[in-house]
């Protein structure tokens, strides 16, 4: 590896954060493995750092290269018959480099843990596999162009590129390489791409159509949400969820952290103080209580989440309390479990510490599975269980399952599996009469009945081998120094209920002992994002054909804030209802058709009457800067010398359409004769302007590959030679002025000193008059 010096700026840049680091009780020197991971005892929590309630886990424990990186970047090494990269770990500068970044966003910047692992740990991984034989501060522009690509091509969204760029920014802003800037005029010219408006010339075009969810996959999911039966409980809870996040357009982080009964009413009264519905106004508004970490709140723990609510729609009121009710009704008693968890701070606060537990009875709160003896009719209660998710038939089933114990019936396959798995063999298992231990290998089948366990011991026992199926008991941080404990929480779930995920039988939520909070993995993994394969709702509920389809639930957010612009509602009551710090956030939510938009543009007072028809359209492309031709220009030249009354009236007179061709854009008056050269504008008219459009460049290639036939094909037509030299003449000029116009870029005139060919007739200069 060669390239510059190693700048100061580096080794000032990470001694810093190290100093920093130490100061915060971080351990600098992590050791490392092979393939870059890190053990257990000395990764960084980065959710305890930030404060983030668990789950989900937030760790720095692995410095390994980025596998859908290292996957493309070797497949381009194969194609060239190059040596392939191994999977391990990233160089000890970029280790320090990652690791000062890090320490950077936590105590800084004051991330999330969330922006930390996906803005900052994977992209750094990923930079450092594109250029694996480069240190951090030998890059340069030529490795971050080629890494850019590489990040494309492994992140069909470009998000992986642009959160690399950022961090790229952070390296030239503090000099961290010899070869600074990296990214230099290359990123402003990207930005200012982006901030372009897009041409479009059809109604029906969108801004931003890709920021929506895709009709298929939208009206599929509320197929499934509105006919389908969850078979889970979990996926009952998952239902409501979704359903949720598509009737209010809520953050799925905001969905995971809705309380117990949200719901809030402000009512409106008139001066009398009644309600002002009796006037014919609005008597009422719903709100729905919820929590974000999205509004800039910083502690000396980075995450707190501030107390918010959005309004409900009318229209959705009662199907938003239809929902939260059912939700509450079913995990009661996954609710009442868990404060009891967290007030006794016990797993089983049901039964003393010092109580003997048969195995028969403990099994069901381990596994939820509540067959723990075979009847002939096991299979047709758990079947109607699944059906109605009502947990009265979870009564009826422990009922049943009482008798076939009074009756000697034998433990069910579950049960016996279940307690002879090798992976189980840490249940400190007791002779029931004596206390005495019996190793689960000499416990034989006949003796489960005789045999239970010591609660406090269990309990024990539990905490060590089963750390991740704990319930959830971390709260939320608000602000105040209070705290949203979980039990609050709405979406409520058994924690790890393997069983009933896969199908094989049913969880009772009654007596299962682990709860858990739905997360916002939970919710974007049955939309089909990051779904373990056959888990998403399409794949478990949906129609053969959707089965891979995938809905982003940002998306839901976007058509929200899309319906309401297009209802007309004002942006600044849009930038409200979101909870948002400025009406430019909502509009870069707008996805509105063209059409739309300039329905909902409103006309100068006192011009309703003049701009009518298509100079009402005219005006309104004017005013949004979507327009350009001599009309343009002149409305323009008279809107500024003469106001904007005088520009309203010439327009009126003589913007009296809009002519879009083929082969470009141009607005202009034909109201005494048609254009002389229609659909000729590339005979060098000045009023042609290339719009960019996909259908309008294969427009004009095929127009220029009709004129090279032609010309390839006018010697072998009969006629004189001066014919022929003319015809050449003719076809090589128009084919020039096409190419031309291939070649203009989006927005511009193709022939800017061209001539006015709308004019129908030249002047003619007379002689003998005085000019």
């Amino acid at each position: 590896m060669s390239g510059g010096d190693r700048p100061a700026q580096f080794d000032q840049f990470i001694s810093t954060y190290q100093r920093v680091a130490n100061a915060n009780g971080l351990r600098w020197d992590i050791p490392v493995g092979p393939d870059g991971a890190v053990s257990k005892d000395v990764r960084w929590d980065i959710g305890e750092i930030t404060g983030t309630p668990k789950p989900p886990a937030f760790y720095l424990s692995d410095f390994g290269r980025d596998p859908s990186t290292l996957a493309i970047l070797n497949a381009e090494r194969a194609s060239l018959g190059a040596s392939l990269i191994n999977d391990g770990a990233i160089s000890p500068e970029w280790r320090e480099l990652l690791k000062a970044l890090t320490v950077r966003a936590l105590f800084e910047k004051r991330n999330s843990a969330k922006h930390i692992r996906h803005g900052i740990l994977r992209p750094i991984r990923a930079l450092a596999t594109c250029c694996y034989e480069k240190e951090p501060w030998e890059l340069n522009s030529e490795d971050v162009g080629t890494a850019l690509s590489i990040l494309g091509k492994a992140d069909k969204n470009a998000k992986l590129q642009s959160l690399v760029e950022a961090l790229l920014i952070i390296l030239d802003d503090n000099g961290l390489s010899a070869f600074c800037p990296l990214l230099g005029q290359r990123s402003k010219r990207l930005n200012a791409r982006k901030r372009m408006p897009e041409i479009r010339t059809k109604l029906e075009e969108r801004r931003r159509a890709d920021r929506l969810p895709r009709a298929r996959e939208f009206w599929e999911m509320l197929r499934i949400l509105l006919e389908e039966r969850p078979t889970s409980f979990y996926d009952m809870v998952r239902f409501g969820a979704v359903e949720l996040g598509i009737l209010m357009g809520l953050r799925v982080e905001e969905i995971a952290t809705i309380p117990v009964k949200p719901v809030s009413v402000k009512k409106y009264v008139d001066v009398r103080g009644q309600s002002a519905a009796v006037r014919g106004g609005i008597g009422q508004t719903m709100f729905i209580r919820h929590f974000s970490e999205k509004q800039g709140l910083r502690s000396a723990r980075s995450v707190i989440y501030a107390e918010t609510s959005t309004s409900i729609l009318r229209m959705f009121e009662d199907e938003v309390q239809t929902v939260l009710d059912r939700v509450e009704q079913a995990t009661a008693p996954l609710r009442q479990r868990l404060k009891e968890q967290i007030t006794t701070g016990r797993i089983f606060p049901e039964y003393a510490l010092d109580e003997m537990v048969p195995l028969t009875e403990i099994y069901p709160r381990i596994s939820g599975n509540p067959f723990v003896f075979y009847g002939p009719k096991n299979n047709h209660l758990a079947k109607k269980y699944r059906r109605t998710l009502d947990p009265k038939v979870l009564l009826e089933i422990r009922s049943y399952q009482a008798r076939l114990q009074s009756q000697g019936a034998p433990y069910s396959g579950a049960f016996t599996l279940y307690m002879a798995r090798s992976g189980n063999s840490w249940i400190p298992r007791r002779d029931i009469a004596t206390s005495e231990l019996r190793p689960a290998s000499n416990a034989s089948r006949p003796r489960y009945g005789s045999l239970g366990v010591l609660i406090s011991e269990f309990e024990q026992a539990i905490k060590i081998n089963l750390p991740t199926k704990l319930s959830d008991t971390e709260g939320f941080p608000l602000e105040g120094q209070r705290e949203l404990a979980v039990h609050e929480c709405l979406f409520l779930a058994p924690k790890r209920a393997l069983n009933e995920a896969r199908g094989d039988t049913v969880c009772d939520v009654t007596r299962y002992a682990f709860v858990g909070r739905l997360t916002s993995q939970d919710i974007t993994e049955a939309l089909g994002k990051e779904s373990v394969a056959g888990q998403s709702f399409f794949a478990k509920y949906g129609k053969p054909e959707a089965a891979s389809y995938t809905l982003n639930s940002h998306a839901m957010r976007h058509m929200h804030n899309n319906e309401l612009f297009v209802a007309g509602v004002a942006d600044t009551i849009i930038t409200h209802r979101f909870g948002r710090k400025s009406v430019a956030q909502s509009h870069e939510y707008d996805s509105r058709t063209l059409a739309q938009e300039l329905t909902d543009m409103e006309l100068p007072p006192g011009t309703a009457d003049l701009l009518i028809g298509p100079a009402r359209d005219a005006f309104k492309l004017i005013a949004s800067n979507r327009s350009s031709g001599r009309v343009v220009d002149e409305f323009r030249r008279i809107q500024k010398e003469e106001g904007d009354e005088a520009a309203v009236v010439y327009l009126a007179a003589e913007a009296d359409g809009m002519q879009i061709t083929p082969y470009g854009l141009c607005l202009n008056s034909f109201v005494v004769e048609p254009c002389p050269r229609h659909l000729e504008c590339f005979g060098g008219c000045s009023h042609l302007m290339r719009t960019g459009l996909p259908g309008e460049t294969t427009q004009l290639q095929k127009l220029a590959g009709r004129y090279q036939a032609v010309l390839a094909s006018i010697d072998k037509h009969p006629g004189s030679d001066a014919a022929k030299s003319k015809a050449k003449a003719q076809a090589t000029a128009r084919l020039a002025a096409i190419e031309q116009a291939i070649a203009t870029k989006a927005g511009d005139f193709v022939f800017p000193n061209g001539e006015d060919l709308s004019r129908p007739f030249k002047e003619v200069r007379m002689s003998g008059l005085i000019e």
